[in-house]
């Protein structure tokens, strides 16, 4: 900067220096000149960092973000307890009548109470004790058989309490048959073999069957063992002796 009169008469000025001419309010003449170019940078100063503020308060609750994919199924859990028994259902439709039975039209039976008899092979067992109910059968004293009056289809149950009267025999047989007595046919067998030919134990042969007659038929239950044999009495308290008993039935 330069300072002259107002003539400026007594200034000079550097070479490429254009200056800008002022007056100031003293009437002083002044010389602007052109700002410098930009010195170098100084070194640099200290840094202080200051204490940390407060914590400032919690903004609002951002949109809820979209849902995950769904994670593997957990292991099954332990089985719970037994839940209260539920109420009684209603009941049922009434099923369908079932077939109709078999028709029982009469029967016959005998229960001997005969002291001890020798019955031959091949002789019948002897019925004093006849009960009939119905009109399908008659009985014959004579021979203890018995005559069908109806055909029809026949269940025969029997026992005899009998011991085998030839214990000099190896082996020992006892054989019960039902059989007619006009051509020997056999409807049903019971028997028993003994293991002992010095055993004089009684056995109760049993036996049953189910056949198919016609009217006029006779039968009987006979001895059919290679030996005679003697029926026991079996000794109970009043008038319960019991040696044998025969029953049939009509089915149908």
């Amino acid at each position: 900067m330069c300072f002259c009169n107002n003539n400026f008469n007594h200034c000079s000025n550097p070479p490429n220096f254009n200056p800008v001419y002022v007056t100031n309010t003293t009437g002083v003449g002044v010389i602007l000149s052109p700002t410098g170019p930009t010195g170098p940078m100084g070194p640099q100063g200290f840094s202080i960092i200051g204490a940390t503020g407060a914590t400032g308060p919690t903004g609002p609750t951002g949109p809820t973000g979209e849902t995950g994919e769904t994670g593997p199924t957990g292991p099954t859990g332990a089985t719970g307890e037994t839940g209260p028994t539920g109420p009684t259902g209603a009941t049922g439709e009434t099923g369908p009548t079932g077939p109709t039975g078999p028709n029982i039209q009469s029967g016959l039976f005998n229960q001997n109470d005969i002291e001890s008899e020798n019955i031959s092979s091949g002789t019948n067992i002897p019925m004093d004790n006849i009960r009939i109910i119905g009109s399908d059968f008659s009985f014959n004293a004579a021979n203890s058989s018995i005559t069908i009056l109806t055909t029809g289809i026949y269940l025969f149950t029997w026992n005899v309490l009998s011991i085998v009267n030839s214990p000099s025999l190896a082996t020992l047989n006892i054989v019960i048959a039902l059989e007619n007595t006009v051509t020997n046919q056999r409807y049903g067998l019971s028997g028993i073999n003994y293991a002992n030919a010095n055993s004089q134990l009684s056995y109760n042969i049993t036996g049953s069957t189910v056949v198919s007659l016609t009217a006029g038929t006779n039968l009987a239950l006979k001895n059919a063992s290679l030996s005679s044999i003697n029926t026991v009495l079996a000794n109970g308290e009043g008038t319960s002796d019991y040696t044998s008993s025969l029953t049939a039935v009509r089915l149908g």
